[in-house]
């Protein structure tokens, strides 16, 4: 991969370089990857449970746990790109359209694969028919939806992302001026108000995702130095946690993953030392798994497991196999590829601004 040099050293440009080191860390990293994995099982324990609405319950509040880590890693890394991207003098609608760029393929594959896996099940007459326009409401997912969990949960996910990045300016106005804790505090405030307020359940599960997003990108490059901070921030972590699960399944699903939010930012600020993750493949795998998981094990189930709950180790193990294949040829032949364009493009952004900013300095100052 080309780049820049500064001191004889390589410089990644972008938080999705090929080897990912601009704006991220391993520890966040690995969270991410933890997460993303337990999202399917947690999906296939919702999948299996039926008519059970308490088990139901808990894996639901399970799996928006898991959904809370990898928001609130998305957010700091989205702070911390978006940061080095305008810095290097290129502008935010710029990287509005870069971060589009990098979204887009793998969100397009995932619709068509969506479209596929329904349309088989209800060929076989193992599903419904899904309406056109439940699918429509989902594709591009502006608002919530009802029909998210017949469709594909994790574009909920892909959702926060997009409109947590577009906000993310006034969220670094806020830390710039108010500092880390703070600007934490009120944001995580701010919107805990806001979720009691609400009396739409689903704008109140939305509102709560997209504070793990914003609460997390307060802390921008913020990391841990000492081994008892680090011990301390993973102990919130786990109490928070745990609470937000247990209060999202016995009570709110949106109240628990705001709650959750915190101790998320916590572990994300532990895990923050800054060494890069060399797995790139494993990286490259994170976002194919993510919004490919549902639709692949949800069909895996229908079509091997019984009613009765027969088959159902044989589904999921199917079905992870048939993820992780269907996963890897993604992250290696689209992702990876994607992040070299991505590298490409910031490279060009910033030589241009840098061009530009000569040219200016030249015509103010023809000597």
């Amino acid at each position: 991969m080309s780049g820049l040099y500064d001191d004889g050293k390589r410089i990644p440009l972008l938080e999705h370089s090929v080897d990912r080191r601009s704006a991220r860390q391993a520890g966040n990293d690995k969270l991410r990857s933890y997460a993303t994995w337990l999202l399917g099982v947690f999906s296939v324990l919702m999948l299996l449970s039926g008519s059970n609405q308490d088990e139901a319950a808990w894996w639901t509040a399970a799996w928006y746990c898991s959904a809370a880590a990898i928001l609130s890693v998305s957010g700091r890394v989205g702070m911390i790109a978006w940061i080095r991207w305008t810095t290097r003098g290129s502008g935010y609608t710029r990287y509005l359209l870069h971060k589009g760029r990098r979204l887009a393929p793998v969100h397009l594959l995932s619709i068509a694969i969506v479209l596929l896996c329904h349309s088989f099940l209800a060929l076989l007459v193992l599903a419904d028919p899904m309406p056109w326009t439940t699918i429509g409401e989902n594709i591009v997912p502006l608002m919530p939806s009802p029909g998210a969990w017949d469709v594909n949960p994790a574009w909920k996910i892909l959702q926060i992302i997009v409109l947590g990045t577009v906000i993310l300016p006034a969220i670094r106005v806020l830390s710039f001026y108010l500092g880390t804790a703070l600007s934490a505090g009120i944001t995580w405030a701010l919107f805990g108000g806001m979720i009691f307020l609400t009396t739409d359940t689903l704008w109140a599960e939305h509102l709560a995702l997209l504070s793990c997003f914003l609460v997390s990108s307060t802390a921008g490059t913020a990391a841990s130095k000492t081994r008892i901070a680090r011990v301390s921030l993973m102990l919130a972590c786990s109490v928070l946690t745990i609470t937000g699960l247990v209060v999202g399944a016995a009570q709110s699903a949106a109240i628990g993953i705001w709650i959750a939010s915190l101790g998320m930012t916590s572990i994300t600020i532990a895990l923050g030392k800054p060494k890069a993750n060399k797995s790139g493949i494993a990286i490259a795998m994170n976002y194919p798994v993510l919004v490919l998981h549902w639709p692949i094990l949800g069909t895996t189930l229908a079509l091997i497991s019984q009613p009765n709950g027969d088959g159902a180790l044989v589904a999921t193990a199917t079905g992870f196999v048939v993820l992780l294949a269907v996963s890897y040829v993604i992250g290696r032949y689209v992702e990876c590829r994607v992040d070299a364009l991505s590298a490409k493009d910031g490279e060009q952004a910033h030589q241009s601004s840098r061009y530009d900013s000569e040219k200016s300095d030249f015509t103010s100052n023809p000597s």
